[in-house]
């Protein structure tokens, strides 16, 4: 890169200097937020974890993806299974197979 061109962003970053800390200090508060709201404790040893989902967010996910599999991918595979069980099998070995005769 030229250097007026190099010269002429670094003034454009000092000048938004304040904005660049003032959005990097959002985003360590929220991050920090997020981190302490989901620290569960564990029942049994009473340790204490992060857990990126609720309880309630896990439930809605899985039920979310079952939906998904159930009606959308499971219609699918058995119609991928059932076109290759029901395809008749063309080079049968009439030493092997004698219903092939």
């Amino acid at each position: 890169m030229p250097e007026e061109h190099r010269a002429y962003w670094r003034s454009r970053l000092l000048k938004r200097r304040q904005f660049f800390y003032l959005a990097g200090f959002g985003v360590l508060t929220f991050g920090i937020v997020h981190y302490v709201t989901h620290i569960n404790e564990t029942p049994v040893t009473h340790r204490r974890r992060y857990l990126a989902f609720t309880k309630e967010q896990f439930m809605k996910l899985s039920e979310y993806l079952y939906t998904v599999v159930m009606w959308c991918l499971c219609p699918l595979f058995c119609m991928f299974v059932l076109s290759h069980l029901c395809s008749p099998v063309v080079n049968m070995d009439p030493d092997l197979f004698p219903a092939a005769k």
